[in-house]
């Protein structure tokens, strides 16, 4: 097989890792925030703050795979 096949494949894993790991920690916290309402009214910021913490950081990986993966035309 060619290098850049398995290149390719392991950053194709990577990305729906991501995506994976962003949507189950956004429906957890989700459900969190509906079963503990006394928590989040605590804090000083937004309780969907690190979902939107979560989504910068995994578009940005995403981001730097995809360039990886055209480079590798």
């Amino acid at each position: 097989m060619n290098w850049k096949k398995h290149v390719r494949t392991g950053l194709n894993l990577f990305m729906g890792t991501m995506a994976g790991v962003f949507l189950g920690s956004s429906l957890y916290t989700c459900w969190e925030r509906v079963a503990r309402p006394g928590l989040y009214a605590m804090m000083s910021v937004p309780w969907y703050t690190s979902i939107l913490l979560h989504a910068l950081v995994t578009a940005v990986c995403i981001g730097l795979a995809l360039v990886v993966r055209r480079a590798l035309r």
